[in-house]
């Protein structure tokens, strides 16, 4: 092929090519510029190649991406230099070059040059970001200290008076209970409903606090296991209700146990506490697998479908709220937290919690758990 087509290939090229020349080995002042293709000039804009045949010092841009000696030291040596990032700044351009230099032959050298400027700029952009998450995750993990401060004085400083209320209120009922008379022990019970209360609430707030910190490190974990001793713990309420809960084969994913309980027991618990009242609760507790684009991202569904009072589905987002009721507590107990909670623990293993709904056609919660999941390190 002809030397013309060689020339427009490398025309084409995204790289500045030139090619050093010199008269005198001995001089590391006597290179002149003898090619220069197309990007080389639009790079640098410099018109090098009216400049063919001229000394390196006649050609400043060459001369600003590596001093006459480095070239002299290339071409002595015989060993291409990779010279690095070279910031460059002429007349029509600037920014910054990748540049490296090749011997080609005895007394010419072959100098290429990329423009790195948009991934130095990429690089900078991801040190900016990395930076300001440390700075997010220092201030993390200052308020994750503050949790666990609301933590211990909530469960010992407020707690206290409440138990010293519920504890008078009993000698109250034993030793007073003639005295008092029935309004007397309407107050008393109604004080006493209100401590106990705002017990149940101050732990729920303490349970949705301990796991907004890091919690146990993830461990396999068969949910047939965890919902087999919720269901344990729920066997009084379930007979006194005539219900029943049928569970299929769920999988193994790898979670805090603890949490997986607690999610369960709150879940398996509302299905039970929202039932019709003319008729038993049936709850079915099931899994089925859901790819969300790849397999990395495969998750396993688990389903908990009740045949309970139901709800309007304008209100979904609502119940996952902290405090938030769709019912009042004359009608269903509860403070409110126990969905809150199940969100958090969703969301703290990379996960999601859903429901479908209608009035008195039953609720169908489906917690989303990733198949993929690290086992051994604590999840913020």
């Amino acid at each position: 092929m002809s030397s013309e087509f060689y020339q427009a290939i490398v025309d084409t090229l995204p790289l500045g090519v030139i090619v050093l020349q010199t008269k005198n080995l001995a001089d590391s002042d006597s290179f002149y510029l003898t090619y220069a293709n197309q990007a080389s000039e639009t790079l640098l804009g410099n018109p090098f190649r009216t400049m063919i045949d001229k000394p390196l010092a006649d050609v400043p841009p060459i001369a600003a991406i590596a001093l006459p000696a480095v070239y002299h030291e290339v071409l002595r040596s015989g060993t291409p230099q990779d010279l690095g990032e070279v910031y460059y700044q002429g007349v029509d351009s600037e920014g910054y070059f990748r540049v490296y230099v090749s011997p080609l032959a005895e007394d010419a050298l072959l100098v290429i040059w990329a423009n790195v400027t948009e991934q130095r700029q990429v690089e900078e952009a991801r040190k900016q970001t990395e930076l300001a998450l440390a700075i997010y995750n220092r201030k993390l993990e200052a308020s994750n200290r503050e949790l666990e401060e609301f933590a211990y004085v909530a469960s010992h400083d407020l707690q206290e008076p409440l138990h010293k209320i519920l504890a008078f209120g009993d000698r109250l009922r034993s030793k007073y209970h003639d005295a008092l008379g029935d309004v007397g022990q309407d107050y008393l019970a109604r004080m006493q409903n209100a401590a106990m209360r705002t017990q149940t609430l101050i732990n729920d707030l303490l349970d949705l606090s301990r796991i907004a910190t890091p919690g146990q490190p993830f461990e396999h974990v068969d949910l047939n296991q965890i919902v087999a001793d919720v269901l344990k713990d729920l066997e009084t309420t379930i007979e006194q209700q005539g219900g029943s809960v049928i569970v299929s084969p769920l999988p193994i994913v790898a979670a805090d146990p603890l949490q997986m309980r607690q999610l369960f027991q709150n879940l398996i618990g509302n299905a039970l506490r929202f039932h019709r009242p003319d008729s038993s609760s049936v709850v079915k507790i099931s899994s089925q697998g859901k790819d969300t684009q790849s397999n990395a991202h495969a998750l396993y569904e688990i389903l908990i479908e009740d045949n309970g009072i139901g709800f309007e589905e304008k209100y979904l987002d609502r119940i996952f709220q902290p405090f938030q009721r769709l019912h009042g507590t004359n009608q269903y107990a509860g403070t409110g937290m126990g969905l809150a909670i199940c969100r958090r623990i969703a969301e703290r293993h990379g996960g999601s919690i859903t429901a479908t709904s209608q009035p008195a056609m039953g609720t169908t919660f489906i917690v989303g758990l990733p198949v993929v999941q690290p086992v051994g390190k604590a999840e913020d």
